[in-house]
């Protein structure tokens, strides 16, 4: 909810704290790069200690540090625990699909993509929760209550998510497993890295491009966007059965050319009848890639490398997250927020496909599919 909603409420931050873009662009990368730092070592640990324990160990941090982020009075406070909650959120997501990957491990992609959709069903209800908040002048009592929801979460994740006894015993008596830097796995991440940039620097700037460039109010901007958000869980769905049936490489080359594509269109347009179609197409696309990359991590490793690969892609992943924001508001000081983000949505994406030919299933793995 918060990754989705802050980009409609950076004007209001704007106006409270004096701050540029690319100060703006700032608050959000080292937010990602606190996250960055934690996302690596939660895969490693995910395959020690159990990816539960690791899971509820980030939300706690995250929500209890984005709480104590919306009750502060000046900047340097606001980003030095926004930045906080960063080292939870980085704990929060490799742990998220291994248990995922372990519930179904013959359908990965289906079972992944389940578990990622409601990353953007709490992108519906984020901005729609906070544009609603914003009409009212109160920017900080919605960010405020998503970390109350990350409190609740945590509580019932401790009692109703069951890890696998078997997963912490045999990984308690085995030699650790090194973290997986092979070919293949590093060339997911390098595509994971430039399509996360990609994703996150069009999250984070495209409820402001709707509201500065296309005058949209907050509550409209926030609809339009949740609503292409909603979308998006449907595609991690759809997209996640289509890698088990037909293959993750061909999958993620489709889908990543088909972001790069549809967010070109809707930058280079102003036409309100063409603007709404196309943000909800995209929406369908553009957040399948971080899935579809973390299911094919896990199904070129083994069993037991399965958290650490994990970890690496989306460690990875979560440095390019911190490119994109930062990257587009130093080239909207200079040039139009449509074409910055032109070159580094669209562009990116693009990268991101380009990158994508170059993987290879590894020969084992295909043994291990095959069986």
């Amino acid at each position: 909810m918060f990754r989705f909603s802050i980009g409609l409420a950076l004007p209001e931050l704007m106006i409270e704290y004096n701050l540029t873009h690319f100060m703006e662009g700032q608050l959000i990368a080292l937010q990602l790069l606190a996250a960055t730092v934690t996302t690596g070592l939660a895969g490693f640990l995910s395959d020690r200690v159990g990816a539960k324990n690791v899971l509820v160990t980030g939300v706690l941090i995250y929500s209890i540090s984005l709480i104590a982020a919306m009750t502060v009075p000046n900047y340097l406070l606001l980003l030095t625990l926004l930045t906080a909650s960063g080292l939870g959120a980085g704990l929060m997501l490799p742990p998220v699909y291994v248990l995922a990957g372990e519930l179904l491990p013959k359908s990965v992609g289906s079972a992944v993509g389940l578990v990622g959709s409601f990353y953007n069903i709490g992108g519906l209800i984020g901005p729609i929760f906070v544009g609603n908040y914003l009409l009212r002048g109160d920017w900080r009592t919605p960010f405020i209550l998503i970390g109350v929801i990350g409190l609740v979460s945590a509580a019932a994740q401790t009692i109703l998510v069951k890890q696998r006894k078997t997963n912490i015993e045999r990984q308690s008596t085995k030699r650790a497993s090194k973290i997986v830097f092979n070919r293949s796995i590093l060339t997911l991440g390098a595509a994971m890295l430039i399509a996360d940039s990609a994703f996150v620097g069009f999250v984070s700037w495209a409820p402001t491009f709707l509201r500065q460039d296309l005058a949209m109010s907050p509550d409209e901007a926030g609809y339009l966007f949740g609503a292409s958000t909603a979308l998006g869980a449907v595609g991690i769905i759809t997209m996640g059965y289509a890698q088990d049936r037909f293959g993750g490489k061909k999958v993620i080359l489709m889908n990543s050319l088909a972001s790069a594509l549809l967010s070109l269109v809707l930058l280079t347009q102003r036409n309100l009848l063409l603007v709404t179609p196309t943000l909800l197409l995209s929406g369908f696309f553009m957040n399948c890639f971080w899935t579809l990359i973390s299911a094919q991590a896990q199904k070129s490793v083994k069993e037991h490398e399965i958290g650490s690969a994990t970890g690496v892609v989306q460690n990875l992943g979560m440095l390019g997250a911190i490119i994109g924001p930062a990257l587009i508001g130093w080239m909207a000081e200079s040039v139009a927020l449509s074409a910055a983000m032109i070159v580094a949505v669209s562009g990116f994406y693009l990268l991101s496909t380009i990158l994508s030919l170059f993987y290879k299933l590894p020969a084992d793995a295909v043994k291990r599919a095959n069986y």
